[in-house]
């Protein structure tokens, strides 16, 4: 994946966590801040863990090409 192409796919999921947060508020208008603390912590973790994917996806491709 180039560099370009994968800040694209970053920025996405980054505006998608963020989107749906905002649904979420609309949602939950009394939300404390505990629970609202605690949804945001969980979408910011998939977005972590889809991030933390892509880097060890590519790392593995890098080994591969250069063993070649």
């Amino acid at each position: 994946m180039d560099k370009g192409k994968a800040v694209k796919q970053w920025q996405k999921l980054s505006d998608e966590t963020m989107e749906g947060m905002g649904e979420w508020r609309e949602q939950n208008p009394k939300a404390t801040l505990r629970e609202i603390e605690k949804v945001l912590d969980e979408r910011m973790m998939k977005l972590k863990q889809d991030k933390i994917i892509n880097a060890s996806v590519a790392w593995k491709l890098f080994i591969c090409i250069c063993q070649n």
